[in-house]
C-alpha cells in the first residue's frame, strides 16, 4: 500500500515529498518512507519526467487497429526498451539524490517499479479509451513490465544494490 503527499516540515517550512510504504507480512508490519526536498528531487528526476512525457507522445500516435500477440516482435522490444530506460532514469534519480551511494531496495527500487509499471498500464488504458486506432494490449503491458524488471536487474549489477 502506498501513500504519498506534499507536506510542509515544521522545522524549515519548506515543502517535502513523502512516499509511504506499508508492507504487511505475516510476522511483521513495517513502514518505509522516502522523504525528499522538492527542489532537489525535481532536478534529479527531471530526465525521468521528460521521458514520461515522451512516452505519452509515443503512446498517442496512431497505430494498427488489430493487436498482434507475438511477444518477440519489434513493437514489444520497443516497449521493453522504452520502459527499461524509464525505470533506469527513475533509479538514476534516486542514485543522484542519495549522493551517489547505494539505492535503497525496498522504498526506492519498489517505487521505481511501481511508477514505471503503473505508467505503462495507464498508457495502455489511455490508448484504449482516448486514442483512435489504439487499443489495450496485454502483450504490451507484459513487455513494459519485462523492461522495468530488466532495468532493475541491470542497475543492480552496475551498482551492486
Amino acid at each position: 500500500m502506498i501513500f504519498g503527499g506534499l507536506i510542509f516540515t515544521l522545522k524549515t517550512g519548506r515543502p517535502k515529498l513523502f512516499l509511504y510504504f506499508f508492507l504487511s507480512q505475516p510476522t511483521k508490519n513495517k513502514l518505509y518512507y522516502i522523504s525528499m526536498s522538492t527542489k532537489r528531487s525535481f532536478k534529479v528526476f527531471l530526465p525521468a519526467v521528460l521521458w514520461a512525457i515522451l512516452i505519452v507522445g509515443l503512446s498517442s500516435m496512431p497505430g494498427a487497429s488489430l493487436p498482434d500477440m507475438n511477444l518477440f516482435e519489434p513493437d514489444k522490444l520497443a516497449h521493453a526498451t522504452v520502459y527499461a530506460l524509464f525505470t533506469g532514469l527513475i533509479l538514476r534519480g534516486f542514485y543522484l539524490y542519495n549522493g551517489k551511494t547505494k539505492v535503497k531496495w525496498v522504498p526506492q527500487v519498489l517505487t521505481a517499479f511501481i511508477v514505471a509499471a503503473g505508467w505503462g498500464y495507464l498508457m495502455e488504458l489511455m490508448q484504449d479509451r482516448y486514442f483512435p486506432g489504439r487499443m489495450f494490449e496485454i502483450a504490451d503491458e507484459i513487455a513494459n513490465i519485462f523492461g522495468t524488471i530488466l532495468s532493475i536487474g541491470i542497475f543492480k549489477l552496475l551498482l551492486k544494490l
